[in-house]
């Protein structure tokens, strides 16, 4: 699997999806990957793991601090995984519009493979929120652009992670890799879903 190609070329590397599409490899990747941030994050951050303070410290009782712990583990690593199942069903109820028809095997593919980039960004990542015992660190475009941003764009560009883009485009272009659609019907394919979360989150 050229992962590299992901940074050099990341239109070949999604291209290569039709011809290889190295389905469990690259699940497999991602789950490994994820589980290793999920390890370090226990063993160095455990404190703010996964928002602990939801769990009533009165209780005063190890056992159910360590269920909830697992529960926690648990539930991020499974929803993490899900993200190419729940984008490529809004791609995949969207392509006959387009005239296009693809196994939803081939539009998660093409997830698990973008998703490589989120995975990797998940490992970057650890060596900030480990020295800054944040869990939840991230690098998104409110930060980047700072004050010079509106309130309603930074409210927006919060949610915009580099690599969350990075995966995006990603997506993109496997998609028009897979269907022959062009480039902008993928993005509108891609985007308008992930427009409608961002809007019922921000406004919802």
């Amino acid at each position: 699997m050229r992962i590299i190609e992901m940074i050099t070329n990341p239109s070949r590397f999604m291209n290569s999806i039709e011809e290889k599409p190295r389905f469990t490899q690259v699940v497999a990747f991602n789950a490994l990957g994820y589980l290793f941030v999920i390890l370090m994050t226990w063993i160095f951050i455990s404190e703010e793991l996964f928002a602990m303070s939801a769990v009533p410290l009165e209780l005063g009782n190890p056992a159910v601090l360590n269920n909830y712990r697992i529960l926690s583990v648990l539930t991020s690593f499974l929803t993490f995984m899900l993200i190419p199942a729940v984008k490529g069903f809004f791609i995949n109820i969207q392509l006959p519009i387009y005239r296009r028809n693809h196994s939803f095997t081939k539009v998660l593919c093409v997830g698990f493979h973008a998703m490589l980039v989120l995975t990797m960004g998940e490992i970057i990542y650890l060596l900030p929120r480990i020295l800054l015992s944040d869990s939840q660190f991230t690098i998104s475009l409110a930060q980047i652009f700072g004050n010079s941003l509106s309130e309603p764009l930074r409210r927006i560009f919060a949610y915009c992670d580099v690599f969350t883009i990075w995966y995006q485009i990603l997506v993109i272009i496997g998609i028009k890799a897979i269907t022959g659609l062009s480039i902008g019907k993928s993005t509108q394919i891609v985007l308008v879903p992930v427009g409608l979360m961002l809007a019922l989150a921000i406004f919802g």
